[in-house]
């Protein structure tokens, strides 16, 4: 049985949406409590002893307030002090934290509207073998993806100006698995595709 480990990124400083992504609000609740919640229903049903870190950068300690009490011992905190080096600097100190055991989840803090059944599809259907796996609708590739355990000690080694730059060389090998539906291409790039999101979800 495959296991799984995940990252939720969410260190960096929304200029574009002019405030804190994690902290934006779904019927009552902070986006980045949704997505914790969806992380380790998910992960749980395959392995118990499942490590989420959350990685943190800008208004690291604001965020880490509004974490719903319950998930304080289920997740851990990763500290990002060079989250301005981009996003490929947050997923390195994240992979950095984890064993290499298991399979890497990697979640964006901007994609709160993925179905909590398109996270059981892609730990259901992942083979294992393949270096990365992506979610694709109507041959468009979405996220999260999983990056297969063998690559991470890799990652936290690499010189690479992006994730995307490190896994081009295995993208040949990419298994890609439909999904019925278009919340993995949705990004909250802004608080107008926000408020487009909630209306279409």
């Amino acid at each position: 049985m495959e296991t799984f480990d995940a990252i939720l990124l969410t260190a960096g400083k929304s200029s574009r949406m002019g405030q804190d992504k994690a902290l934006l609000e779904i019927k009552g609740r902070k986006v980045i409590n949704i997505i914790i919640e969806k992380l380790l229903i998910a992960c749980k049903n395959r392995n118990g002893n499942i490590s989420i870190q959350v990685v943190l950068g800008h208004h690291a300690k604001i965020i880490e307030k509004h974490i719903e009490k319950e998930f304080l011992n289920k997740i851990n905190f990763v500290y990002n002090k060079n989250y301005e080096n981009g996003m490929y600097s947050s997923i390195k100190k994240g992979v950095s934290s984890l064993s290499e055991k298991n399979h890497l989840i990697l979640q964006m803090i901007d994609q709160p509207f993925i179905e909590q059944e398109l996270y059981h599809k892609i730990i259901k259907e992942y083979n294992g073998n393949s270096p990365i796996l992506q979610p694709i609708f109507n041959n468009k590739k979405g996220h999260p993806i999983i990056i297969n355990k063998n690559l991470l000690s890799l990652i936290k080694n690499d010189n690479s100006n992006s994730l995307r730059d490190f896994l081009t060389p295995y993208y040949k090998d990419i298994q890609l698995v439909k999904y019925s539906k278009n919340t993995i291409l949705q990004n909250l790039n802004n608080y107008e595709s926000f408020k487009e999101a909630l209306i279409s979800n």
